[in-house]
């Protein structure tokens, strides 16, 4: 093959990409191109590594706890375990999987057991390990709820109301009705009779066809 044969292809592309003003630049500025396409190469790569790496390790992290929930949260529940020793394994835990999403659904369940058993100090202790999980409305609602209840169960009522009150302006609206019934009572105890009477109105009139609604009314006739 002659060298005219073999420089003809190349030619040949080099017009093509001149052609067009597109192509005009990327025949100019080929070495910058081809060094791009390169780094969008490594860079799928590098992402699809990272994702992988990172299902492997949220596989470790909810073995991890499947095996905390039947040995050590079996144990607890059946009182083979006292609390002081649960609640060190618990934290073990927690910094065994860090910020892994599955730990909160373990820990609401450990709330509520704790709260259950009137272990009201280390409700909140527990809850409180997954207060960065507040960023998903959803969970947000399910720790919220119990922070406030094991705060309100500590006599704290005014750190439960503001736990409450931030439910209010969530995007999310679960169980309204409580939420409202509960602002009341908080209200309540804290002497504050005005908001707890606009708390109970509230579920009494918007939400009359709620089981909270005829609580709220009986509320309201003792203020």
């Amino acid at each position: 093959m002659s060298i005219q044969n073999v420089s003809q292809p190349s030619n040949s592309l080099s017009t093509a990409l001149n052609s067009t003003e597109m192509g005009s630049f990327i025949s100019r500025h080929l070495a910058l191109v081809v060094g791009l396409v390169i780094l969008l190469v490594l860079g799928i790569f590098g992402y699809g590594l990272y994702s992988y790496q990172a299902s492997q390790k949220n596989q470790v992290h909810a073995e991890t706890l499947y095996r905390f929930q039947q040995a050590e949260m079996a144990a607890f529940t059946a009182g083979e375990t006292s609390v002081a020793e649960f609640m060190e394994k618990l934290k073990g835990i927690q910094m065994e999987v860090g910020s892994f999403d599955g730990l909160a659904s373990t820990v609401i369940q450990v709330s509520d057991e704790l709260l259950k058993r009137g272990q009201w100090e280390e409700a909140l202790v527990a809850i409180q390990m997954i207060s960065k999980h507040k960023s998903n409305p959803y969970l947000h609602f399910f720790i919220a709820t119990r922070e406030a209840a094991a705060l309100e169960d500590l006599g704290r009522y005014q750190d439960a109301v503001v736990v409450l009150e931030g439910l209010r302006s969530s995007p999310v609206k679960l169980m309204e009705d409580k939420l409202y019934l509960d602002l009341g009572r908080l209200y309540l105890k804290l002497d504050d009779k005005e908001k707890a009477r606009l708390s109970f109105e509230h579920v009494s009139t918007t939400m009359a066809q709620s089981e909270f609604a005829t609580l709220a009314k009986l509320y309201l006739q003792e203020l």
